[in-house]
């Protein structure tokens, strides 16, 4: 069901009627095996989506993406050293922190909670890389959320490009961690770095992918 509504969304169609029946199935599967850690991970999978599709259509997600940290802190309970949940509970709160941020409140608590769970991924089992990766996304927002505040973000910004350089150390072809990573570089002026790490991430996305040849040819023009 929740492969439904994700193909749902894909197509512009409102995913929430399907993801609201995966829902009610999982409750179901709860209220008869309450110490399934892979159903509330599932769970927590689902009210994130319903998050994703509110923040979609201009509407508050918050309550879903609540829902969502609920439900990881219950398979959480049941797996403490699964780093996959940590990995899922910091995409809701940096969910939650991008919602705030869009809507002129302050975001750096929920982006502090999201680094504390990829932290202690990391901590648990440093080969997953998706965790390098939601942290450095993680740093990298906080860093502007500082700029915005009149702060100096540079050090969450170094804090981001070390951790998509662990993130590239673990798996080369990680090409949107040397897309993001060059960003950074990008911003803070190091444009032969950002250069090489657009080109890449073009090596492994193929050449065919416009943004990045936009980001590489913006590079090229400011050498």
């Amino acid at each position: 069901m929740q492969s439904l509504a994700i193909a749902e969304a894909g197509r512009g169609v409102d995913p929430r009627p399907s993801l609201a029946k995966a829902i009610a199935d999982l409750e179901a599967v709860l209220a008869i095996h309450p110490d399934s850690a892979t159903a509330w991970s599932n769970l927590a999978a689902a009210h994130r989506s319903v998050g994703d599709a509110e923040e979609d259509r201009g509407e508050d997600p918050r309550e879903a993406y609540g829902r969502a940290i609920d439900a990881c802190d219950h398979a959480l309970r049941l797996q403490p050293s699964s780093a996959l949940t940590l990995v899922s509970r910091a995409g809701a709160r940096f969910r939650v922190g991008e919602h705030e941020a869009g809507h002129g409140i302050d975001p750096r608590k929920e982006y502090d909670l999201a680094i504390a769970d990829c932290t202690e991924a990391i901590r648990i089992d440093a080969l997953v890389t998706d965790a390098w990766i939601g942290r450095a996304n993680t740093w990298t927002r906080r860093g502007q959320a500082e700029g915005g505040l009149g702060l100096d973000g540079r050090d969450s910004y170094r804090r981001a490009t070390e951790d998509f350089s662990e993130a590239i150390a673990r798996n080369p072809k990680a090409w949107r961690a040397h897309m993001n990573r060059g960003q950074i570089e990008e911003a803070l002026g190091r444009l032969d770095d950002a250069a090489k790490d657009y080109e890449e991430a073009i090596s492994v996305v193929g050449a065919g992918y416009a943004p990045l040849q936009a980001m590489l040819a913006r590079v090229k023009g400011r050498r």
